[in-house]
């Protein structure tokens, strides 16, 4: 693998092949912030990982939102920030990484904390049918605990 795309460009390439996620949106304007549902996730449009950069907290009230929003346009400012509606259900780990050989290339598996420490992960070149997303998840160790809470296949 080469590159990871940054967080924009996965949700554009996730959302362009109909691959869903969270409701989100790109911090144009601070009145944005009341256009979500709360609680949110204020994320840094990195290819570096936002969790040890400090750059995903998740806010539960609207005052919350607007100081976090503050603090990161301080500490990161030449990064976008993305505020993502938040969910019910597992944590997933979902990337597009740019291949040389097979270019962009759909990563998913164990999300949070455990992306790094369990390396559950699935890959497969883009474009993909629903049907082998549903396989991808079937290949990670997590798959039974997905399969406990979620509608998954």
């Amino acid at each position: 693998m080469t590159t990871p795309k940054s967080l924009v460009q996965t949700f554009e390439t996730l959302e362009k092949n109909k691959i869903p996620i969270a409701k989100y949106t790109v911090l144009e304007n601070k009145k944005d912030l009341k256009n979500l549902t709360l609680p949110i996730y204020i994320k840094i449009d990195s290819q570096k990982h936002k969790s040890k950069l400090g750059g995903v907290k998740r806010c539960n009230t609207l005052h919350e939102a607007v100081n976090t929003t503050n603090l990161f346009l301080k500490k990161f400012p030449k990064n976008l920030l993305i505020l993502q509606e938040e969910i019910k259900g597992r944590e997933l780990f979902v990337g597009i990484k740019k291949d040389i050989v097979f270019g962009e290339v759909l990563v998913v598996g164990a999300g949070g904390t455990k992306v790094e420490s369990k390396k559950d992960l699935a890959f497969r070149a883009l474009p993909i049918k629903k049907k082998e997303i549903k396989r991808m998840l079937k290949e990670l160790m997590i798959y039974p605990e997905l399969k406990k809470g979620n509608k998954v296949a």
